[in-house]
């Protein structure tokens, strides 16, 4: 009994919206359940674009193993660009902003649908990015659509990694 309580400490991890402790199976699920606003009418489409989903689980069901083709991208943080997609070695990132958009699926205060970039076709701006576009004059970020922001590469705590350092996008300049 102890082993599996020392085990599910192991497999714990701290909600970086309430802090609560959830499983790795269950996060995705707690995220859903308790921090994704009640869906309108029409069902938000999948967030991957695979032919591969995660059946659900009801809890207290026994964990079944999975088989077939598992497409990693499919499961690394979707359609944001983010720093971890950018090659090493690159100093910074261009990107045209097309439109700011709705997603109910998404962690970010402000989305924008994005000119592709490694592969990748929203950025969501953070409070740390809304604040640096206002250090350098923007008071109403709509005035971004159709203009190219550059980002800078650089590293900072991943709350989803228990705050471990991450390769980040930090907004430097607006063209």
């Amino acid at each position: 009994m102890a082993a599996k309580a020392t085990q599910a400490k192991a497999n714990a991890l701290t909600c970086s919206i309430c802090k609560a402790e959830v499983t790795a199976e269950n996060y995705a699920s707690h995220i859903q359940q308790m921090h994704t606003p009640t869906p309108a009418a029409t069902p938000a489409p999948a967030a991957f674009s695979g032919g591969w989903q995660q059946p659900q689980q009801q809890p207290g069901t026994q964990l079944q193993p999975m088989s077939g083709a598992i497409p990693a991208r499919d499961l690394a943080g979707g359609k944001y660009l983010k720093g971890t997609d950018v090659p090493n070695g690159t100093a910074e990132v261009k990107f045209r902003i097309n439109q700011f958009v709705r997603d109910p699926q998404g962690r970010s205060r402000l989305t924008a649908s994005i000119s592709e970039t490694y592969g990748k076709v929203l950025f969501g701006f953070n409070a740390t990015n809304i604040k640096a576009v206002m250090a350098l004059g923007v008071e109403d970020m709509q005035t971004l659509v159709n203009r190219t922001i550059v980002c800078m590469i650089g590293m900072a705590p991943n709350p989803q990694q228990n705050g471990a350092p991450t390769k980040a996008l930090f907004v430097s300049r607006i063209e």
